[in-house]
């Protein structure tokens, strides 16, 4: 089974697909990004890493606005990004 954007499940639903995995014995592979633009973990990325048996980073080119890897999304207000708000 493959599940795209998994960060923006909810906590219950990434303990579902464990199920699937235990008890179905079939595989599941989640894709998604971990934190949102406050660095914060999202819930349902939160709990995939606490259950997950094999975390795997793949990294397209995404960088940030300095040079360095894109580690999460930014949001930007006025052209400036910030950290804080809904």
């Amino acid at each position: 089974m493959i599940v795209d954007e998994a960060q923006f499940l909810a906590p219950v639903q990434i303990d579902q697909l464990a199920r699937i995995v235990d008890d179905l014995d079939m595989d599941v592979f989640a894709f998604g990004i971990t934190r949102d633009f406050r660095t914060k973990l999202f819930p349902g990325s939160q709990r995939l890493i606490e259950l997950a048996d094999r975390l795997e980073q793949l990294q397209v080119e995404a960088l940030c606005w300095c040079g360095a890897r894109a580690t999460h999304n930014a949001r930007t207000v006025g052209g400036e990004m910030v950290v804080e708000g809904a």
